[in-house]
């Protein structure tokens, strides 16, 4: 009899416990997505998944807005796979509902998520700057990519993957005189978009004064030729 009062006792402790915590009821969410690259531009056609529901595809904006059911304190896995091009996404391994009250009690379930896929190549913007020299090729690893602009001014946009590495150079062969001639410039790319100037110091070569011409000696002609000289005789004088 004390074995069952005791057993007894603690099935009238659990239906207290169960009284006393009634079941949580599903609340209506709203969900925003807004996804972008490690530059803040907005990535559109982005599917979203949270748990085993498929909730869409971010807009050209970058953005997804959803309204999913789930109980206040529920967890579901996100998935969100960043597109070609880029890294693994940086986002929450998942998703936390959790009801917020206002400071007026009133009720806000909505929650918003931030994915940021990184690039996987960096960008390399390039100064070329000539001293005034107009119109000098300019050359990507021996391949013209343009000339330079008014006051010798050029600019270029080089991509790559991280530690990617660039030879620039400059065409010097219309402007035989400058010094140095046909100067070039590596530059490697690093973990972040970078900025690069190339401005080669240039100067002009001294003329050498020209020589004088050599007057070239005529030669004289057969018929120009002088006549031998004759033989020296006596003359007789009456």
């Amino acid at each position: 009899m004390k074995t069952v009062s005791r057993m007894a006792l603690g099935l009238a402790s659990l239906m207290l416990l169960a009284c006393g915590h009634p079941a949580k009821e599903a609340s209506r969410y709203t969900l925003t997505f807004a996804t972008v690259d490690d530059l803040g531009e907005p990535l559109a056609r982005v599917p979203i998944q949270v748990g085993e529901t498929a909730i869409g595809r971010t807009g050209e904006s970058g953005v997804l807005r959803a309204e999913v059911n789930a109980k206040d304190g529920d967890r579901y896995p996100l998935v969100a796979p960043c597109p070609d091009g880029y890294l693994q996404m940086e986002v929450p391994d998942e998703v936390v509902f959790l009801d917020t009250r206002g400071l007026g009690g009133e009720k806000n379930a909505s929650l918003e998520i931030q994915i940021v896929c990184t690039r996987k190549t960096r960008v390399a913007a390039v100064l070329v700057h000539t001293g005034g020299y107009e119109g000098m090729p300019i050359l990507v690893d021996g391949i013209a990519k343009g000339t330079t602009g008014p006051g010798g001014y050029a600019h270029l946009r080089l991509e790559g993957v991280s530690s990617s590495q660039f030879e620039i150079s400059l065409d010097t062969s219309g402007e035989p005189n400058l010094m140095p001639k046909n100067p070039r410039h590596q530059l490697q790319l690093g973990g972040e978009d970078g900025l690069f100037v190339f401005e080669p110091a240039f100067s002009k070569a001294e003329e050498l004064p020209k020589k004088p011409k050599r007057r070239r000696r005529r030669r004289r002609s057969s018929s120009e030729e002088a006549e031998p000289e004759q033989p020296k005789r006596p003359v007789k004088i009456d």
